[in-house]
């Protein structure tokens, strides 16, 4: 059995069977899970008449639990349980639905564990203590990437770094994120400039952990103090990098399942293009705000939304869940340079939550429903992966653009 490593901070969850998961998490499926699924049953099922128990998704490149027309798992019952845990118990349920709301990656012959904020649970850190877990993770872990084909981890671009280099740089921006003595804002700051200096440096020679370790100790002590000594100044994006960040909105919002719904979205580019008017109703539930309303100061974050965001951003970093496997096989540098960006694209989600009901001060609940809309398909959601989008992102998190989005919806 791999040795289990659990991310540092006090997080806790328990399965509150709010069904969150069940509504917006697709669910892929092996040809086994198939088979078993099948035999139990379901078909002669009167609830199940003319419903498939499956269906390909494209994107996947395999087969995935059936949803109904609302969205949910076709397995999803009235009172908001799951029918075959209920009837033949958690264990015949597929590894992706038991595995929920874990990640799981293997590097350097250790399972790293990451959590996904999209569970409400996860976000307001109820139930057990997850260091509570380890046993039940460690038979997890295994199971998960026993299943999984496992490519090689990349630094920058093509270039690799030895595993234990990897983890010694995601550590070290968890070490960061870490640093309470600084205000959240700064903490991401330094990130973001750690970041830039990373893809400026060649590594690939540095052959010794010790040596790496030492470098990223004084790069984040720079880092740190520049960002402690900071003045925050806080201007507005440019034209360009203000459109480019609404289109990466519209993109982590879109709840466009169905071919149907992707016509209906052509009608909200012209909104998302130009910020003005109200915001478009990418998903139905979002407020009626104006754009212009949104772009005002409001003020430093308050202290239970610092600590979401932190346990958020230490959960990717102290479990990998950024890169590689987790995040569409992306590099190291790749996938940091999209976590970090989500800072700036959740509290824009939280801001428009708040100013849905006439505040400019934010609370953990927009907080918590912001970080779900950006949680729903990190890792998932195949467009990601496509050239244009990879360079829209790795754009965006470009340090002086990246810097702009977060001192001015960070403050």
């Amino acid at each position: 059995m791999s040795s289990l490593e659990l991310p540092i901070l006090p997080q806790r969850w328990s399965c509150h069977s709010c069904g969150q998961c069940c509504r917006n998490y697709t669910v892929p499926v092996t040809h086994e899970e198939r088979e078993r699924i099948t035999a139990q049953g379901w078909a002669e099922e009167p609830d199940f008449a003319g419903q498939p128990l499956f269906i390909h998704n494209a994107a996947l490149d395999g087969e995935v639990l059936a949803e109904r027309p609302d969205g949910a798992c076709v397995f999803l019952d009235e009172a908001g349980r799951c029918r075959i845990h209920t009837r033949f118990g958690e264990a015949a349920k597929p590894l992706g639905c038991r595995m929920y709301p874990f990640v799981f990656n293997r590097v350097a012959g250790r399972n790293f564990v990451s959590l996904r904020f999209d569970c409400p649970s996860v976000a307001h850190s109820r139930g057990q203590p997850v260091a509570d877990r380890r046993r039940e993770l460690g038979r997890l872990g295994n199971e998960v990437v026993a299943a999984r084909n496992s490519p090689a981890l990349a630094f920058r671009n093509a270039d690799t770094l030895p595993e234990s280099h990897l983890i010694a740089a995601a550590q070290a921006f968890e070490w960061i994120i870490a640093d309470g003595s600084l205000e959240l804002t700064r903490r991401i700051l330094a990130g973001v400039n750690l970041a830039e200096l990373l893809r400026n440096c060649d590594l690939t020679k540095v052959a010794e952990l010790d040596r790496m370790r030492e470098f990223l100790h004084l790069a984040s002590d720079v880092v740190i103090a520049d960002a402690r000594a900071d003045p925050l100044d806080r201007h507005a994006p440019g034209r360009l990098v203000a459109t480019m960040f609404r289109t990466t909105l519209a993109l982590y919002a879109r709840r466009d399942r169905h071919d149907a719904e992707r016509q209906s979205k052509l009608s909200q580019v012209a909104g998302t293009l130009l910020g003005a008017g109200r915001v478009p109703q990418w998903q139905p539930d979002l407020p009626a705000v104006k754009f212009r309303d949104l772009e005002v100061s409001f003020g430093a974050l308050p202290d239970d939304v610092t600590d979401l965001l932190s346990r958020n951003l230490r959960s990717k970093l102290g479990g990998l869940g950024f890169f590689g496997p987790a995040f569409h096989g992306f590099p190291l540098l790749e996938g940091l340079g999209a976590l970090l960006l989500a800072a700036p694209l959740t509290l824009w989600f939280a801001r428009l939550f708040a100013v849905g009901e006439g505040r400019q001060t934010l609370t953990l609940d927009d907080a918590a429903r912001a970080l779900a809309i950006v949680e729903g398909p990190w890792g998932r959601r195949a467009v990601f992966r496509l050239p244009t989008e990879r360079a829209h992102h790795a754009k965006l998190a470009e340090q002086p653009h990246l810097r702009s989005l977060l001192l001015w919806y960070g403050t």
